[in-house]
């Protein structure tokens, strides 16, 4: 229906329409095109994630997305703007991670300093130490980047949070943080007034 039409003629029929008041969704359907057509108007990465997003609706996840698009996942994710995506540590697998979620990047960062703020180093003994103790001595013993690694091996071999947190002792929202790609990363600003996490 639309191949005798060049792009410059199906934008004016698109901008017609949308002045009348229809929207994307009916336009495309009633001319028999994509909503990612650039008859809609968009262009460079505007134009990649209108068609990251139409394939979205289409039912495609984001590595089939990557694929056909020819781009890394990342790239697609980044494309996309979304700030609550994040790229698990599965192949292929993205998750929404929201801000005030447990396994959150600041809620990781929240468990790391309560940790380090109920240790009492006099008397203590490494057998009763709480989940997020044993957590504070990963990160301050490995870094953010070790910790991540470690416990996403555990997660890996485990094949379960839970038993991953249960056999390194440590709380579960930071083996799902692991899990979902949302564990901090070693350039994550610090909670206000504590500049201890590295």
């Amino acid at each position: 229906m639309t191949d005798n039409y060049d792009t410059e003629t199906m934008r004016a029929i698109v901008a017609e329409a949308h002045r009348q008041g229809f929207d994307d969704r009916t336009i495309a359907m009633n001319l028999g095109i994509a909503r990612d057509d650039p008859a809609f108007g968009f262009s460079g990465e505007d134009q990649l994630r209108a068609t990251i997003s139409e394939l979205k609706r289409r039912g495609i996840h984001h590595k089939g997305i990557a694929e056909r698009m020819g781009l890394s996942l990342g790239e697609v994710v980044r494309i996309e703007g979304d700030p609550d995506l994040r790229i698990g540590i599965y192949d292929g697998v993205v998750f929404y991670v929201y801000p005030h979620a447990a396994h959150s990047e600041k809620s990781i960062l929240r468990l790391i300093e309560r940790g380090r703020a109920s240790f009492n180093p006099v008397g203590a003994s490494l057998r009763n130490l709480k989940r997020n103790e044993t957590l504070v001595f990963l990160v301050d013993a490995l870094g953010l980047d070790g910790a991540r690694t470690l416990i996403g091996r555990f997660v890996h071999a485990c094949g379960s949070t839970q038993r991953a947190a249960d056999g390194l002792h440590i709380p579960e929202p930071a083996a799902i943080a692991v899990m979902v790609g949302s564990f901090p990363q070693p350039d994550v600003e610090p909670l206000a007034g504590n500049d201890t996490v590295h």
